[in-house]
């Protein structure tokens, strides 16, 4: 059998000769749609973006034998958990001793899972300032709604400023992205980073104290709320 000079060439050197890593699969690991956007704001950013102020992609999602992802629900509750996409609405969640959060889960499979290290930070897109961080480590469990996967869900990521304690007011009606590095102590790690949208405080909150939180941004701009920056989604209470 006569063999091809590029076959030949390709034993030799076969590390230059391997195919590109192949897209991941659709599900909680990402899907096409989630890549290509990812992919879409690097190239972005390398035209212009950084004269524009935007914030850079680190890097698009990636992993070794873990496979990890953030997502909610409903409104800014964890019922009905779906994994957080491009473009996305991840409301402000007004904290009990007046701080505000994001409340968020995670699903994923093919690590141990029993003390991973998880670190949250969230960027206000538009100049990549980090208004929120977050570095837990929880066991996971089962998911109650598919047991192939582990879950952890009900974590917060606090939004705050040591200069600024109406910080989110600053992101009301724009986009953040949330970057997710976490590791295993057998070496297994996984990085996501996805940009959401915030419309708004979270509409399950008593409808008066989210218009005070949404005045407070107002006051705090020296305007009524009618001059403050207008929001792209207004929900309302049945």
């Amino acid at each position: 059998m006569r063999i091809s000079p590029l076959v030949f060439v390709c034993a030799l050197f076969a590390s230059h000769c391997a195919p590109p890593p192949s897209a991941p699969d659709a599900g909680d690991s990402g899907d096409a749609r989630t890549v290509s956007a990812c992919e879409a704001r690097v190239r972005a950013y390398a035209n212009g973006g950084a004269a524009r102020g935007e914030c850079p992609v680190f890097q698009c999602a990636d992993s070794r034998e873990m496979q990890l992802t953030v997502g909610t629900g409903r409104d800014a509750t964890l019922d009905g958990f779906a994994p957080l996409r491009d473009g996305d609405p991840l409301y402000v969640v007004p904290g009990e001793q007046g701080l505000q959060h994001f409340r968020v889960g995670f699903r994923g499979m093919g690590f141990d899972a029993t003390l991973p290290l998880i670190e949250v930070r969230a960027r206000r897109a538009e100049d990549c300032e980090e208004i929120g961080f977050l570095r837990f480590r929880l066991p996971f469990r089962s998911d109650p709604a598919d047991p192939s996967r582990l879950a952890v869900e009900g974590v917060r990521v606090v939004i705050t400023d040591d200069l600024d304690r109406y910080e989110y007011c600053s992101i009301l009606g724009r986009d953040v992205i949330l970057v997710v590095d976490a590791t295993t102590p057998l070496g297994q790690w996984a990085h996501h980073e996805v940009r959401v949208h915030v419309p708004d405080i979270d509409p399950t909150t008593r409808p008066d104290l989210r218009e005070a939180w949404r005045n407070a941004c107002a006051r705090r701009d020296g305007g009524t709320l009618a001059d403050a920056a207008p929001l792209d989604v207004v929900t309302t209470d049945p």
